[in-house]
Order: C-alpha cells, then sequence, then structure tokens
C-alpha cells in the first residue's frame, strides 16, 4: 500500500501538466493561471486588488469576520481587509507597486515633454482657444438659456399630434399648423432675450427698442435652428403649408438655407444675441415705444 501512494506521489510530480497546474495557482484565491506579479504569485483578478487597495491601511481598519476569512475564488470580494492581508502574506510588495508606477508616470512625462516641441507649421496645435474661463462659461450659459428657452418641443409636439390625424385632415390642419409654427418661432426669443443678464442692466426704453428694431430679424434667423432641431422640413405641415402662404420659391429658398448650416448649431446660437444687440439692423425710430413693447409682450406671452 505504501509502495502504491508512493507511485502516485512520484507520478504526479512527473506529470508536467500537474506540476504547472500547481505552481500557476494564485497564492491568495487559489485560482490557475497565476504568474509572479509585485513579487507574489497571484491570478490578474488578485493583481488588479492590490494594485487598486495598495494605499489602504490595515491598521485603521479591522476584518468585520474577525480574520478568520476564508479567501477563494467565491469569496474573495467578501471581505477586503483579509484578501489585501494575503496578498502582502504570499509576498506581494507595495513598493514594487510604487516602482511601476513610477517608471509610467516618468514615461508619461516624457511622451508629454516631447510632444510640447514647437512645430514651425502649427504653433497652436495644442491650444487654439484664446478664452478665459469666464468668458467660457459665458458661452456656455448663452447656450443653456437659449436650449431652455428654445421653442423646439414645443414645435415637435405640433407636428407629433399633427401626425395622428389621417391625411386628408392633415393637408387641411397645414396651413394653420404652420402658422402656429411660425408664431412659436418668433415667440421663443422673447423670453431668451429676457433671460440674458445684460439684457437687465438696459434701462427700459433701451430695451423696448431693441426689441422694436431687432426682434422681427433675430426671430427670422432663429428659424433655421428651429427649423433644423424640430426637422420641421420633412413635415407634412411644411410641405403642404408654407407654400400656400408664401409661394413655392421662398419655399425653395427656406429649404436650402435651412440645409446649409452644419449639423453643429453652436456657433448660430451664439450668433443669435450678437445680432440681438447689434446696432447695425435697420434702425427704426419707433413711435409710442412703451405701448408698442407692453403690446407686444402682451401677444407673445398669451
Amino acid at each position: 500500500m505504501h509502495n502504491n501512494e508512493q507511485i502516485l506521489f512520484i507520478s504526479d510530480q512527473t506529470d508536467p501538466i500537474k506540476r504547472n497546474k500547481l505552481f500557476s495557482q494564485c497564492k491568495v484565491c487559489e485560482t490557475d493561471g497565476a504568474q509572479v506579479h509585485y513579487g507574489g504569485l497571484c491570478c490578474i483578478s488578485c493583481k488588479m486588488f492590490f494594485r487598486r487597495n495598495a494605499s489602504f491601511d490595515l491598521d485603521a481598519h479591522q476584518c468585520v469576520f474577525r480574520e478568520i476569512c476564508d479567501i477563494t475564488i467565491n469569496s474573495r470580494r467578501a471581505c477586503r481587509y483579509c484578501r489585501l492581508q494575503k496578498c502582502l502574506a504570499i509576498g506581494m510588495q507595495r513598493e514594487l507597486l510604487r516602482a511601476s508606477h513610477h517608471r509610467r508616470a516618468k514615461s508619461v512625462e516624457q511622451i508629454v515633454s516631447s510632444s510640447n516641441t514647437i512645430c514651425t507649421l502649427d504653433l497652436l496645435r495644442n491650444d487654439r482657444s484664446l478664452l478665459t474661463d469666464e468668458q467660457r462659461c459665458c458661452l456656455s450659459n448663452v447656450i443653456h438659456v437659449y436650449d431652455t428657452k428654445s421653442p423646439v418641443s414645443h414645435i415637435r409636439y405640433l407636428l407629433s399630434t399633427q401626425s395622428r390625424h389621417p391625411m386628408k385632415m392633415r393637408l387641411k390642419m397645414a396651413k394653420t399648423s404652420i402658422l402656429e409654427i411660425i408664431i412659436s418661432m418668433y415667440q421663443g426669443i422673447l423670453p431668451f432675450v429676457e433671460a440674458l443678464p445684460e439684457f437687465h442692466i438696459m434701462k427700459r426704453y433701451d430695451q423696448c427698442e431693441l426689441i422694436e428694431r431687432n426682434l422681427p430679424y433675430v426671430g427670422g434667423f432663429n428659424g433655421i435652428i428651429v427649423f433644423l432641431d424640430a426637422e420641421v422640413p420633412i413635415s407634412t405641415a411644411f410641405k403642404n403649408g408654407f407654400p400656400s402662404i408664401y409661394g413655392s420659391t421662398i419655399v425653395d429658398d427656406a429649404v436650402t438655407i435651412a440645409r446649409r448650416p452644419d449639423d453643429d448649431l453652436t456657433l448660430i446660437k451664439l450668433l443669435i444675441p450678437i445680432l440681438l444687440f447689434s446696432t447695425s439692423c435697420y434702425i427704426k425710430i419707433p413711435s409710442n415705444v412703451n405701448n408698442n413693447y407692453n403690446s407686444f409682450h402682451v401677444i407673445v406671452t398669451s
């Protein structure tokens, strides 16, 4: 019997598959496929665990199970304390981890320093922006206010509601729907203007004159964004209602203009406040400015 056990032991030692499996077993969670990482024989999972938790202070924490956790492939995630303690017990060293990070940081620093070399063809390759943080914040606020006050969601709702009706009814509603869309396109500008801080610091007379002079033209310019975002040109209301009001020639021009901008409409959104506060638009001195402003405000907000 003793001889048989000795023969089996010798055969296990001489079997290369079993011997490799024995030596490649993780000393932490006892799974196969282990290699030497940071001074200890462990699997990839335990290697990554050690990298993430090497700075974990064992003296400041304790195991909730009184340090009797059995770390296996199934239970290795249960206790962070005992798993890290076992990693250190099999010879894994924090110093080796810091050394590898230092080498990696040094190589990254060399790459960054080499990439900062001045190129004669493009001196602003790494940073083309001349804006300060305050200017970037200001532009972001303008875009956010525009998106918040934009009538695009309302127009999409109108188009989706119309699409639920039969085709014959949609054709009859086309003219009314496109007029409502155009009104919404102009109405959406006033809430946007009133939300701008630069508008609030103006005197009331200047506000009224600004709206009287620039709003009709800026509202038309706003239609470029609204038409694209709400997909108005492909709707039945536009194809049938717009020609009956403005004619086929204006329809072709409107479609051409709407398709001309790029997919990124941020630049056009930033141009709207520029046109709003511009003094180079059609200049006219309004009569009864305050009355016009009040009546216009009532119409827009009704």
